[in-house]
């Protein structure tokens, strides 16, 4: 009989150490060295590549990360010397939406702490599809200050406020 006690004591203690690992292990993270403060729900891999947008070849850096069945995305670049910020923005969010095969979206303000208001910050909701020809969702914003550009996007066949609300809410320029 003690011998059977223990091994449910035993099963039983290592069920919370299971419960106690979430899909989404929120963690803190700077990013742009420090000017931006974030939340992702997993270790972000980090890469940046030079590219073309809006004419204009600039170094994007980007980290990311997937959980959840989600994968969550926080990209920056600073704006080459004379290049307003406003057409580079506009060519990033049209990219966006193309990627994506986007048959439908919508935009509204964002508010990010510290972010500039002009150009105002930017959510864009929009469903399209995925490489595979799979339904996906895109919820991303986009915001400034100075000479620095930001994009922040979550990419989900379904997104649910447990993946939005900490991620998009912890955005926070310093």
């Amino acid at each position: 009989m003690h011998l059977l006690l223990r091994i449910l004591a035993a099963g039983c203690a290592a069920v919370p150490l299971l419960a106690c690992s979430p899909t989404l292990n929120w963690r803190e993270l700077a990013l742009d060295e420090g000017r931006l403060q974030t939340t992702f729900p997993c270790k972000p891999d980090r890469a940046q590549r030079t590219q073309t947008l809006g004419g204009h070849e600039v170094t994007l850096h980007m980290a990311g990360c997937e959980a959840g069945g989600a994968l969550f995305v926080v990209a920056h670049l600073q704006l080459p010397p004379g290049v307003p910020a406003q057409p580079l923005l506009a060519h990033w969010q049209h990219d966006a939406v193309q990627k994506l095969q986007a048959s439908s979206w919508s935009d509204e303000a964002a508010r990010i702490k510290g972010a500039a208001q002009e150009p105002a910050p930017l959510r864009r909701r929009a469903q399209g599809v995925d490489a595979r020809g799979r339904a996906l969702a895109m919820e991303a914003v986009w915001f400034t200050r100075g000479a620095h550009l930001y994009h922040a996007a979550i990419y989900a066949p379904q997104l649910g406020t447990a993946m939005r609300d900490p991620f998009f809410g912890a955005l926070e320029l310093r």
